[in-house]
């Protein structure tokens, strides 16, 4: 929550008052997701060794008339039983020692589409420069975009395993979910028939069912009358320390 606050915060400060500023994610704690190395030896490197500035994109969703948000994620934004996931491992933080995610992530294998009854979303793909790339109709278990691809969430989750930023994971019976767990959680699920993964400047949803979305760990509860909501990479605009 922290990291999101500060860098909205940031991300919404006049361009001058930006300017003043660059951003060096640490991996520490739990929320090591986004960091902008994996060890902290090397994003100390960062501050000692030759580097450079890059501004670089957060991902926003928008909703039907502006009635919520919008919202931004700086890592990862996503809808489905991975906000449920999260949505629940919040609940439980200070009620249940350690990281609940795991457990919150073989709950929502068994329970999830009980509870938010998984129906056909309709998505439209742009690419950056405004065409539209694709389109498909899918019950999706989840669609997570990224604000590039090489993306880990819930703790090093690799969702975005390689180059393209946006993996949608199709509804499947149980014990395909089961099976294929450890697959979504470590990155081998690039080639499964269930998971759709792709690269795009924006996805539109058009979808009737209630869901939860979540930013960087932060949920939130779309209805119906939200959608059709955009997901959008935003103008570079977040400086970070990038090795020359």
């Amino acid at each position: 929550g922290t990291s999101l606050e500060a860098l909205t915060a940031l991300l919404e400060a006049p361009p001058a008052l930006r300017s003043s500023f660059v951003v060096l994610r640490l991996p520490m704690g739990t929320g090591n997701d986004g960091a902008d190395a994996r060890e902290l030896g090397a994003a100390l490197d960062l501050l000692v060794k030759p580097s450079r500035i890059e501004y670089r994109s957060a991902v926003k969703l928008s909703t039907s008339g502006g009635r919520k948000g919008p919202f931004i994620a700086f890592n990862i934004l996503s809808i489905g039983a991975d906000a449920f996931i999260t949505h629940m491992t919040n609940r439980m933080k200070g009620k249940m020692p350690g990281d609940s995610y795991r457990l919150w992530v073989d709950i929502a294998a068994l329970f999830y589409d009980r509870i938010y009854r998984v129906e056909n979303m309709r998505v439209s793909v742009t690419d950056g420069s405004g065409k539209t790339t694709g389109s498909f109709t899918e019950r999706l278990l989840l669609l997570a975009f990224g604000a590039s691809g090489h993306r880990t969430y819930g703790s090093n989750k690799l969702i975005l395993p390689d180059d393209r930023n946006v993996c949608a994971v199709t509804q499947m019976p149980l014990l395909r979910k089961l099976a294929l767990k450890g697959a979504l959680m470590s990155g081998r699920h690039a080639g499964l028939k269930e998971a759709r993964l792709f690269s795009a400047a924006k996805v539109e949803i058009a979808y009737d069912r209630p869901i939860l979305a979540q930013m960087d760990g932060e949920a939130v509860a779309l209805e119906p009358i939200d959608f059709p909501i955009s997901i959008e990479l935003t103008e570079p605009a977040v400086p970070t320390i990038r090795p020359v």
